[in-house]
């Protein structure tokens, strides 16, 4: 019982805090993993992300949520939409592709692009496919391939803001039917958009925040169409998904 209410009293808290101060204190206390990620490239913090096993949890490159109820959420929230199907797919961060071979099947033609060359090099050796393609690129800087259907699954979590805005430009700018945005955010009340100091590693959890593309800054049209909540207690969160649908389809 004192734990649950010394829990709640921090939440409470932190909730209280304005957001410069919370980010102030929180990055503070992760200092040492900032420091490990400042002022590196892109490349270089997801390079040290796969090569140092940063995410890899029971061999899977890409981390939990490449597996378990989060995955198979996904994975039935594409097939009973019917959201790719006999669409041009291009699938930004692609990982270890334990989400994407369970449905690239459905799609017309399917592309996955990631930003770290041996885990491409590795996928085009382990999946093979008429409709499957696999590109080593750097979605914030590279030139993005056309799709129909952009998914963008666990991605944006990692990024900055201003990089998440270039990759929508980008994805817009090719006038898709849909893009599909699958987020990991806290189960509870949470500060949208609240920014990340590097890129990498990190997550928005340690400042009570996730991405939320209908807030600023992003302040898009998209919509909350489903979640799905941890089942685990000291896991407090849930992934969500967000759809642009384009008028008309």
């Amino acid at each position: 019982m004192r734990k649950k209410l010394f829990a709640q009293l921090k939440r409470n808290l932190r909730d209280s805090l304005p957001t410069p101060i919370l980010t102030f204190i929180q990055n503070l206390r992760n200092k040492d993993i900032i420091d490990n990620f400042q002022n590196k490239s892109i490349k270089k913090n997801f390079d040290k992300v796969y090569y140092e096993n940063l995410w890899t949890y029971k061999n899977i490159k890409s981390g939990q949520g490449s597996q378990g109820r989060f995955l198979n959420f996904s994975v039935k929230l594409i097939k009973k939409k019917k959201y790719i199907n006999n669409k041009i797919v291009c699938s930004i961060g692609c990982g270890d592709f334990n989400f994407g071979r369970k449905i690239f099947k459905l799609s017309k033609n399917y592309i996955g692009i990631d930003i770290v060359r041996d885990l491409i090099n590795l996928n085009r050796k382990k999946f093979k496919s008429k409709k499957l393609k696999f590109e080593h690129l750097n979605a914030i800087n590279g030139k993005l391939p056309f799709a129909e259907v952009y998914i963008i699954r666990q991605v944006f979590q990692h990024l900055k803001n201003e990089n998440i805005k270039k990759i929508l430009s980008k994805i817009f700018k090719t006038k898709p039917l849909r893009v599909i945005v699958f987020e990991d955010v806290p189960k509870t009340k949470f500060r949208p958009n609240v920014d990340l100091p590097v890129n990498g590693f990190l997550t928005r959890h340690y400042l009570n925040s996730g991405i939320d593309l209908r807030n600023y800054p992003f302040d898009l049209n998209f919509k909350k169409i489903a979640e799905c909540k941890s089942p685990s207690n000291k896991n407090e969160s849930k992934l969500v998904c967000y759809i642009y649908e384009k008028k008309n389809i």
